[in-house]
């Protein structure tokens, strides 16, 4: 009789899932890497009827690669904040190529896959919150157009090259307004997580199986933030001013949004998310978004006998953004 499954699992070397590397356009990430996830490929299956038979016909039609998902530390993404900024500022995509080795417990590579004109499709900033001191990461999707799949080659992984999360929390920010909110701008007590997505399509052409990755628009992220409802009398100002007192319809409303979309007491302005080191003096990355309006005002929940700080959360569309990398980055 043939030996059970849980009988092989509980002899044979199975290798762990935290020895791996990435690697992308022949450089490694040069920061932690929290996980990786994805790229493989699947078959979408085509039903097709027979005739008067009860039974459909199935078969396998195109392939779709399954997008490429890392999960990294902050330290390491300014490939990444570079890429998104070139994209929007000067419609410019770049297609990289890379690969993602997985290695078991004495880091002997055992399989690896290759990619191949990938776009990156989509970056998650953190949420940063004063009141934690959480380490930085951020997220990153890519979809690539190709990929291959072997074995491992029985070669070592480099440990030496690994790079290390630098110590750089989420509590490390500073988020300022440039309207009159900007009073209540050093109260902010923490800014949601925030997803770019940059848009793609998929293209069939003749009869490949695999389809092309063409790249489209940008879908802007959701700016929340939350601070002290006690030092919020000015971002409460301004959803006054631009959302809550535009009920009525008619060409005085209309009239007053026209003409006050900007300035000091415009119901848009702009704003910026600056990344700081651990000295808060010194800006890493910075985002500077513009357009930003008002959608939302929200109140934390009453609860009776409760001891928390009530806390205030506004929510704002972004219509731009451009991404500073450049700033004094991360000393080795």
């Amino acid at each position: 009789m043939p030996p059970s499954n849980a009988a092989l699992g509980a002899k044979s070397n199975n290798f762990s899932t935290g020895h791996f590397k990435v690697v992308i356009d022949g450089a490694q990430i040069t920061a932690f890497i929290k996980s990786v996830e994805g790229g493989l490929v699947s078959g979408q299956v085509v039903e097709e009827p027979i005739g008067q038979n009860n039974i459909r016909g199935r078969h396998l039609g195109t392939r779709e690669i399954e997008p490429i998902q890392i999960e990294f530390g902050m330290a390491g993404a300014k490939w990444a904040l570079d890429i998104v900024n070139d994209f929007i500022v000067n419609r410019k995509t770049h297609r990289f190529n890379g690969e993602v080795v997985h290695a078991d417990a004495n880091m002997v590579a055992q399989y690896r896959f290759t990619f191949t004109n990938a776009l990156l499709t989509e970056l998650t900033l953190p949420k940063m919150d004063a009141t934690t001191k959480d380490s930085a990461m951020c997220k990153v999707k890519l979809q690539p157009q190709d990929v291959t799949f072997q074995l491992g080659d029985g070669k070592k992984l480099n440990q030496d090259s690994f790079g290390r999360q630098k110590a750089w929390n989420t509590a490390n920010f500073r988020m300022n307004f440039d309207n009159m909110a900007k009073d209540n701008s050093p109260h902010i007590s923490s800014v949601e997580s925030m997803t770019i997505k940059l848009g793609y399509k998929t293209m069939q052409l003749s009869n490949f199986f695999r389809p092309d990755v063409i790249p489209t628009k940008v879908d802007m992220p959701k700016l929340s933030v939350n601070l002290p409802l006690l030092r919020a009398n000015k971002f409460i100002d301004w959803y006054q001013k631009s959302v809550g007192n535009q009920l009525n319809t008619g060409i005085e409303d209309a009239g007053h949004l026209e003409g006050t979309a900007q300035g000091a007491d415009g119901y848009e302005t702009t704003c910026s998310l600056e990344f700081l080191d651990n000295t808060l003096k010194e800006t890493l990355y910075e985002i500077d978004l513009a357009g930003v309006g008002m959608e939302k005002f929200t109140i934390a929940k009453s609860e009776a006998n409760g001891s928390g700080v009530k806390m205030a959360k506004f929510d704002f569309y972004v219509t731009d953004m451009k991404v500073k990398s450049n700033g004094g980055g991360f000393k080795k």
